[in-house]
């Protein structure tokens, strides 16, 4: 869904936290919807078992 629809709620939420106009986000829904969100929009954390 993030692909087909690029500005679902979920993904603007994320991409607002990502550009500093938010301060954090959360989702009642898919919680797999907002992981892949903020793992698209914010990247993994350092030091993130990098292999």
């Amino acid at each position: 869904m993030l692909r087909r629809k690029p500005a679902v709620a979920v993904r603007v939420a994320a991409e607002l936290v990502a550009d500093g106009e938010a301060g954090g986000f959360f989702s009642a829904g898919n919680i797999g919807a907002m992981v892949l969100a903020a793992h698209t929009a914010l990247g993994r954390l350092p030091g993130d078992c990098e292999d």
